[in-house]
């Protein structure tokens, strides 16, 4: 019995040195526990990971704010880029129309000038007809002279045609008519580069906000 004592006594002695456990008997103690520095080592990963798990939470949040903004602001381009495109077009058409505007009141302002050369030629050959007639008055009161009511009779009948004053009153009814023509042509004129140059603005708007909306 004393010698089984001794040799399991030795086998223990030798399990013990060489780190093996004992069979059906739990592990050393030393070679289960942790060291310090381990132990140490351990804690210091365990915080640079809940700090960095803490620093991935706020940068997620800024992440999340930032794509928000971005969302919010690609809205408002293309809001702007929609206003854009809109005036663009409307300004468009506005052009178009002050074109034809300007060309209509130009075909107009002819018109009135030719019919204002015409209704002056009118005008001037009754008023050299008007003193001619004024010089045949003369001359008839002073050859017949013993008649002067025949003189006076023909002048009368001259003046009742009224062609004279008709020409005279058509001329002055069409100046007003002549310059009121190169007025609305000025209008229509100063309409027209007013909306060219917002035609101009809104083509660099529209522009400036496309470009805005492809790099969001």
């Amino acid at each position: 019995m004393q010698l089984r004592h001794v040799i399991f006594a030795g086998l223990a002695a030798i399990a013990m040195q060489f780190d093996i456990p004992s069979m059906g008997q739990p592990a050393i103690a030393n070679a289960a526990a942790l060291t310090t520095e381990q132990v140490a080592a351990f804690q210091s990963k365990l915080e640079q990971a809940e700090a960095s798990r803490e620093l991935l939470g706020r940068r997620s949040v800024c992440l999340m704010e930032y794509l928000t903004a971005q969302q919010q602001l690609s809205a408002e381009r293309e809001r702007a880029l929609g206003e854009a495109m809109y005036l663009q077009i409307e300004l468009e058409r506005q052009v178009a129309q002050s074109e034809t505007a300007v060309k209509g009141y130009e075909e107009l302002v002819q018109s009135e000038s030719e019919n204002v050369r015409a209704r002056q030629a009118v005008f001037e050959k009754a008023r050299r007809e008007r003193d001619e007639q004024a010089k045949r008055v003369t001359i008839c009161s002073g050859v017949l002279f013993f008649l002067p009511g025949i003189c006076q009779a023909g002048d009368a009948a001259v003046k009742a045609l009224g062609w004279m004053n008709d020409a005279e009153r058509e001329y002055r009814i069409a100046l007003p008519r002549l310059d009121n023509a190169r007025t609305a042509l000025e209008g229509v004129r100063n309409q027209l580069e007013n909306n060219r140059r917002q035609l101009i603005a809104a083509q660099q708007s529209h522009a400036e906000n496309q470009s805005a909306v492809k790099n969001l």
